[in-house]
């Protein structure tokens, strides 16, 4: 699989996060974060523009898209999505290269690790 390597900048954050936070896993103890973690929580924070993750918005993107975390949402898909919100909403997370794609599943990423 031809998976891009992250920035340096990005693999810093990966680091600071592993190191530095984790989940309770016992009375005043945690269980430090692995990578998968590290990743996982900036992808999910990446839509947040209020957040370090929105920094590497493309560069996590294109690495999901790669991983096969994304698949492209075709046509027919989006003629056949109703979107039931007085918000605005796309049909799609997100372009890229003239494609619309959509979130598939964490799966990918798990077996990345």
């Amino acid at each position: 699989m031809d998976v891009p390597q992250f920035s340096k900048k990005l693999e810093d954050e990966i680091s600071y996060i592993i190191e530095n936070f984790g989940e309770p896993c016992e009375e005043n103890d945690f269980e430090k974060f692995t990578r998968y973690d590290a990743v996982r929580r900036l992808m999910e924070d990446m839509d947040d523009k209020d957040t370090i993750a929105h920094e590497f918005i493309k560069e996590l993107r294109l690495f999901g898209i790669k991983i096969g975390m994304y698949r492209i949402i075709t046509q027919k898909e989006m003629d056949n999505t109703q979107i039931l919100s007085n918000r605005k909403h796309k049909k799609y997370e997100f372009k890229h290269k003239g494609n619309c794609y959509i979130f598939d599943s964490w799966k990918p990423l798990e077996d990345f690790e």
